[in-house]
């Protein structure tokens, strides 16, 4: 029987990736900055 490797779905630095993709996204849609950080809805 062959070994199989999982490859995980979640890397360690994707969250980082996403809140800065999340955060660029939200700036050039103008957004405020101080708004654009928040991760709480408003």
């Amino acid at each position: 029987m062959a070994e199989t490797t999982e490859t995980p779905l979640w890397h360690e630095n994707e969250p980082a990736k996403v809140e800065s993709w999340r955060l660029h996204i939200l700036l050039e849609a103008g957004y405020p900055v101080h708004l654009a950080e928040r991760r709480d809805p408003p």
